[in-house]
């Protein structure tokens, strides 16, 4: 189930709440604006809420959203503990996706050239990117290859930062996979010509 306009959530606790109870495998996908929270009258106690127990610094109606999701598969994972079947096949995990800017090439003094990136991305978010330039779904499984450097997923290699552990892999375990590369990380140059002689056509270089 697809909601354009998540709000607080209910659609989630709903479709979670009657997978509980019928069994279903029902999945949602929420959306929601960063759209500030105000406090004034109307969203006084919605901004107290996300300051004061969530933590938020900026409120915004997604804090809300994310807080009853989290709330809701708690209280659905307490009421079906005892039934250890159905907790074992209730899927009440989710995945949290943030879209930003992409970096951006700026001029600095001297003509030189630098980096602006609009997140703080960690490596697995930066591979998942990757996965996505790659048409992969969102569903599907990551699986670390080399901690913080090398993922994969199905026939997919994702380089998050290359050096000679990752090119001795790729060297040496390695068949027919596609291999994909940020261009905007920081790549030694001798390191990316020696990953393209021995790649050729399994090199895609990704500009994210």
């Amino acid at each position: 189930m697809l909601d354009f306009f998540a709000g607080s959530g209910t659609t989630a606790q709903a479709v979670m709440e009657l997978n509980a109870e019928d069994g279903g495998n029902r999945q949602f996908i929420l959306v929601q604006l960063d759209e500030p929270i105000k406090n004034d009258k109307n969203g006084k106690t919605a901004y107290d809420f996300c300051k004061n127990t969530l933590k938020s610094q900026n409120p915004v109606i997604s804090d809300i959203t994310i807080e009853r999701v989290k709330r809701a598969a708690a209280k659905i994972a307490k009421a079906t503990k005892q039934d250890l079947l159905s907790a074992k096949e209730l899927d009440l995990d989710f995945r949290l996706f943030t879209m930003v800017q992409k970096p951006e090439l700026v001029s600095e003094e001297n003509d030189n050239l630098g980096l602006i990136t609009h997140a703080d991305l960690s490596p697995q978010d930066k591979a998942l990117n990757l996965a996505l330039q790659d048409s992969k779904m969102l569903h599907k499984k990551l699986e670390s290859i080399i901690k913080d450097k090398l993922y994969q997923c199905e026939n997919s290699l994702y380089i998050v930062q290359m050096d000679k552990e990752v090119l001795d892999y790729i060297k040496n375990k390695t068949h027919d996979e596609i291999v994909y590369l940020n261009a905007f990380d920081d790549i030694d140059l001798q390191e990316y010509l020696n990953l393209e002689s021995h790649l050729k056509t399994r090199l895609y270089v990704v500009f994210q």
